[in-house]
This record gives structure tokens, C-alpha cells and sequence, in this order.
């Protein structure tokens, strides 16, 4: 999958060995992006990507058949970032490396404070155990906040920024 999109306004995608997808190469642009195509051909797991490298969920079940490692670029013309997973490596198999700077190894399970600052994408908590992901949609769910009751917009909107 190939996009030479050449805009100043896009974010950058490279996918390499991650599930089914050998080489992945996609520029998004500003707002609402739909990824089509038929069945079994790596659009789910174009979303896993991006979904791991963003939300710090990095396996050895996410590496390619027959890989060693995959890795993810997302690049926002500001900024980027590089996540990947090595089986190669006895500890440390998951790292991040932000703006061209030194790897740094995966810490938790939480998503990391810079990718919220460089990406403005983030997971908001509400008081029930509700999980928000802002600016980022999965494979069949609802617009932003579509299919939240009004309490839940309500305890969302007093604790965001």
C-alpha cells in the first residue's frame, strides 16, 4: 500500500512487520480519513498500528509471521515518533524513540505522556471505568461521543482540558 501524498498538512504512516502487513506507507490528511479496500487486505491492522504505537500496546503477537521485530513511524510534521518490538533482545523488547532522540524502553501499560503532547491523542478515564479515546476511532465505532448517555458527556467535559 503506497500514498504519495505530498501536503504539508499530513500524518505520516510507516508499518513494518506488524501482523499481516509487510510494508505500509500512508500520509492521512487533515480530518476524516476512511481506509477502504476488500477483505484480508491489512485495513484493521493499519488501525492496530497505529492503535499500539499511540495507546503503548506493543506484543510479540503483533510481530509479523516469520519476523523478528516490527516496527511503527508516525510522523505529524512537528513531530515523531518510532515504536517497536524486537524478539531478538532479552529485555527492553518494546521502545520508543521521539524526534530522532535516544530509544527509550517501553514503561507500563499506560499511554506515554509525549505521544499526548506531540500528538494530541489521548485516553480519558471517566469515573465509571469508561475508556474515551479522543481524536482516534477504531474499526466500527461511533463518532466522538456519539454513544455516551448524558451523564457521561457531562463527567467527560468537567475533567478534560
Amino acid at each position: 500500500m503506497k500514498n504519495n501524498n505530498t501536503n504539508s498538512d499530513t500524518f505520516d504512516i510507516e508499518i513494518e512487520n506488524f501482523q499481516s502487513l509487510k510494508d505500509v506507507n500512508l500520509s492521512l490528511v487533515q480530518g476524516i480519513n476512511i481506509i477502504t479496500g476488500r477483505t484480508n487486505q491489512g485495513k484493521s491492522a493499519i488501525i492496530r498500528a497505529i492503535d499500539a504505537a499511540i495507546f503503548n500496546n506493543g506484543s510479540d503477537e503483533q510481530i509479523k509471521t516469520g519476523e523478528s521485530s516490527f516496527k511503527i513511524r508516525l510522523n505529524n510534521q512537528k513531530h515523531n515518533l518510532v515504536f517497536q518490538r524486537n524478539n531478538n533482545v532479552q529485555n527492553e523488547k518494546t521502545t520508543y524513540i521521539f524526534d530522532n532522540g535516544e530509544p527509550q524502553k517501553k514503561v507500563g501499560k499506560t499511554q506515554l505522556p509525549e505521544v499526548i503532547k506531540n500528538f494530541n491523542i489521548t485516553e480519558v478515564n471517566l469515573k465509571n471505568n469508561t475508556k474515551i479515546k479522543l481524536n482516534f476511532w477504531n474499526q466500527n465505532d461511533k463518532p466522538f461521543l456519539m454513544d455516551k448517555s448524558s451523564q457521561q458527556l457531562y463527567e467527560f467535559f468537567t475533567i478534560s482540558s
